[in-house]
């Protein structure tokens, strides 16, 4: 999985599960698409997942006066993107 048009499937797969959900298809469709494996598909949005929390905390936490504030905001924030 190393190519520009993989890694874009991938990254296009692993927005809903960024979130919690599955890609439209389910992992087994993107690896058919890439010519890989459900589990290195689940791997590779597993590790996208990850980056996401992590830069999202990192940036939530430049927009609170206290760091204690970080997981309310993200609450707050999943709870506007579902409604």
């Amino acid at each position: 999985m190393g190519s520009s048009v993989e890694g874009s499937r991938i990254r296009s797969a692993s927005n809903p599960a960024s979130l919690g959900g599955t890609p439209a298809g389910g992992y087994a469709a993107v690896a058919k698409d890439i010519s890989s494996t459900e589990g290195a598909v689940r791997v590779a949005v597993h590790r996208l997942r990850r980056k996401f929390q992590k830069r999202l905390r990192e940036e939530i936490a430049e927009t609170v006066a206290d760091p204690s504030e970080v997981d309310d905001e993200i609450r707050y924030l999943l709870r506007a993107l579902d409604a």
